[in-house]
């Protein structure tokens, strides 16, 4: 019996085999890729909160009643069309709705930028021609293209449709809308009781849904935009600051206050987040390396690449933080 000889598995070898096998996807959610749709996106800001993995410290999560406006929002689509088989006139073109389709996440893999696409689509309804609509809520006033923000939006609501139509569940995307939410009630004090409801005991806050349709087009909204994005985080594009941002030294000052913290005796008893979060706030006031302070206590920073006010915007300049 003769035996074949292999070639002895030298280190070159094996690190030729491991170079030939397909790296991962790179991993990044809707609303970061839509991040780069906005024109006044600052590519620096971004790659250092890839960097961070998107764990921006100096942003909190949204307020109790704004997750709680969130909920409701979602919830009110089922709920009519369970009662009406319809929704209000006031939902335009998405009156004709029969169901509020059963997805939650979606995902999809783009071969050609080589990203792993991932998010969570507000609501997606059905109607009897077999195909979607597909639906943002947005608590605030209506967008329109002078803001920069309904770039960022468009990309969005484009990047879900285009998940849906490519993605596991291969439902094609009708049309899309963002429906805004708007406050139409008068802040005026003496009309505070019109939102009184005497019988129940509740303030109500006004809200009415503005519909706003937003175009479709995959091969001008995605395709461009999934390749910036995966050229800046591959490193195939230098990202360059925006000439306009003023975020870029507040940012790197901020990450740069976060290095070699220590603990005072105050902090002792605080858990590990709030440690860190005080300790870099405190190092950031006293050091900020030359940058000026802002002039108001909570200053609103102009580059929506991040937030739609700055960075910095969401930042608790309070002395008695705990």
């Amino acid at each position: 019996m003769t035996y074949s000889t292999l070639p002895p598995r030298t280190p070159a070898y094996w690190r030729a085999l491991y170079d030939s096998l397909p790296d991962e996807p790179t991993r990044i959610s809707v609303s970061n890729v839509a991040i780069m749709a906005n024109p006044e996106a600052c590519p620096n800001c971004f790659i250092t909160a890839a960097k961070h993995k998107w764990k921006r410290p100096y942003q909190f999560p949204a307020p109790a009643v704004m997750q709680y406006h969130d909920k409701t929002q979602k919830w009110l689509y089922t709920e009519l069309l369970r009662r009406d088989q319809s929704l209000p006139r006031c939902f335009e073109f998405l009156r004709d709705s029969i169901a509020v389709a059963p997805i939650g996440r979606l995902e999809c893999t783009d071969l050609d930028s080589h990203m792993f696409v991932y998010g969570y689509p507000d609501v997606v309804l059905e109607n009897d021609r077999g195909t979607v609509y597909l639906v943002d809520n947005k608590t605030a006033q209506v967008k329109t293209e002078d803001c920069p923000q309904f770039y960022q939006f468009r990309a969005q609501l484009n990047l879900y449709a285009w998940m849906l139509q490519h993605g596991p569940h291969r439902r094609r995307v009708e049309r899309t809308a963002l429906v805004h939410f708007v406050g139409t009630g008068s802040t005026e004090k003496e009309h505070i009781l019109e939102h009184w409801k005497d019988g129940s005991q509740k303030l109500c806050a006004p809200l009415t849904p503005v519909v706003v349709e937003v175009e479709l087009n995959f091969d001008e909204f995605v395709r461009p935009l999934l390749d910036r994005v995966s050229s800046l985080l591959t490193g195939r594009t230098k990202p360059r600051r925006n000439p306009e941002c003023p975020d870029c030294l507040l940012l790197e000052s901020f990450l740069k206050a976060q290095q070699g913290q220590s603990f005072t005796d105050e902090m002792r008893w605080a858990d590990s987040r709030t440690r860190q979060r005080l300790e870099a706030r405190k190092r950031y006031l006293t050091n900020q390396d030359g940058i000026q302070e802002p002039e108001t206590d909570q200053e609103f920073l102009v580059c929506p690449g991040i937030l739609p006010y700055g960075v910095l915007s969401l930042w608790n300049f309070d002395d008695d933080v705990n």
